[in-house]
């Protein structure tokens, strides 16, 4: 490796010695995460829309994501494969609210190829959500319109298992027999885990994290270790219908999620102007399947079977432990941001009390090694917040300085 710009600046320097170090957190301050620059020469990229139909559960179903290619590689054989979080899609990681490159341009401008899918039924016909947001109802198809009743049918149908055989399928259409490095944010963590299940050629060697967390197994027992009672119980919850769609609003971004990062990292506005500003690429939705899947809701799940009499495991085989041979080859990389509510601040004092301690502890003891750094000042939205391409260059410097082993 070039240790030339290591030399030259004390923040990558000081990062790099925390990766190598025993202790499993590393907290950096701001100034270190400011400091952090592009261990790699820019390239220019190109973007593709990719999608891919597949079959399951009695139906056909179309998955949609985005392509990113760099005029130059620099790892040749190694992709990204980037999973978003509920409520929104693919275009999460392609832009910022206010036109900054995401995620995902930041990594193709670094010279890797990345592959962003949406989750089934999120991509809208057209690329642009026309309906008022409480009116929209998921494109699971993208060729042709469904009428109310296989809608509602497929919302009960739409399982886990029917999001991760379309993830397998785009990667094995657009990745085929690359190396990856898969990340989910939020509800995407536990699919970015899950996606080897999915694959034939392409093969997950790395797992990078921004508010992540782990597997819905772990997640449940993070829970029951705090004794936490389960997401979702409440007299809201239990007199929702099954299959229905859950809305987003400013309220819950705001507050119950506590979602927004403060006015100075955050150029387009508040959550109001973020809002409006995504009300045609967001679909600002959830399945109540989705999200019932990712709480680990053994009864509702149960209730899901019995409307469809689909086997049990087509509802919950996202609880089994991951692959122990599939973890004992891995490096894993998790980051939170220090005002992130779910995967860091809520819990106890000690690390391993909070969601994101609780998985790299897990994590370290089932690989080859990981770590958790904590960013400072980001919400759980950090993403879209200024400097947010410095979490894509300290998933890239640890790539650089050998903490997923000799690539170069």
């Amino acid at each position: 490796m070039d240790t030339a710009y290591l030399d030259a600046n004390d923040s990558i320097g000081k990062y790099v010695s925390l990766l190598k170090g025993e202790d499993l957190l590393v907290p950096l301050d701001w100034q270190t995460f400011i400091d952090i620059g592009p261990p790699y020469g820019q390239t220019g990229f190109s973007e593709k829309e990719v999608r891919a139909r597949y079959r399951r559960n009695g139906y056909d179903w179309d998955i949609h994501g985005t392509l990113y290619v760099p005029a130059r590689q620099t790892l040749p054989g190694y992709s990204f494969v980037l999973i978003h979080g509920g409520g929104v899609n693919e275009l999460d990681f392609q832009a910022t609210p206010d036109g900054r490159p995401g995620l995902a341009r930041v990594l193709a401008a670094q010279g890797f190829q990345v592959l962003t899918p949406s989750y089934p039924g999120l991509w809208p016909r057209g690329g642009k959500w026309r309906a008022p947001v409480t009116e929209r109802k998921p494109f699971y198809l993208l060729d042709r319109d469904i009428v109310e009743e296989e809608c509602r049918d497929r919302l009960l149908k739409a399982t886990y298992q029917v999001y991760m055989q379309g993830m397998g399928a785009l990667v094995e259409q657009d990745l085929a027999g690359q190396k990856l490095f898969a990340m989910g944010h939020s509800t995407g963590g536990p699919m970015a885990v899950d996606l080897c299940k999915y694959l034939k050629t392409a093969r997950v060697t790395g797992l990078v994290g921004w508010g992540s967390g782990g597997c819905d197994k772990w997640i449940l027992e993070w829970r029951e270790s705090l004794g936490l009672p389960p997401v979702g119980v409440g007299e809201a919850h239990k007199q929702r219908a099954i299959g229905n769609l859950l809305y987003r609003t400013v309220e819950e971004y705001r507050h119950s999620s506590g979602y927004e990062d403060a006015p100075e990292l955050t150029p387009w506005g508040r959550m109001e102007q973020r809002f409006e500003l995504g009300r045609e690429t967001t679909p600002l939705f959830n399945p109540d399947l989705q999200v019932t899947s990712h709480h680990g809701d053994l009864k509702r799940l149960a209730d899901y079977r019995k409307a469809t009499g689909l086997p049990m495991e087509e509802y919950v085989a996202q609880l089994e432990e991951p692959d122990g041979r599939f973890l004992a080859g891995l490096k894993v990389l998790l980051m939170v941001g220090e005002n992130d509510k779910n995967h860091w601040i809520r819990g106890g004092e000690r690390m391993e009390e909070r969601q994101d301690g609780f998985m790299v502890k897990r994590y370290a003891g089932k690989t080859m090694g990981a770590h958790l750094v904590r960013v400072p000042r980001y919400t759980h939205m950090g993403h879209w917040a200024l400097h947010n391409e410095k979490l894509a260059y300290l998933w890239l410097w640890a790539v650089k300085s050998g903490y997923f082993g000799d690539l170069h």
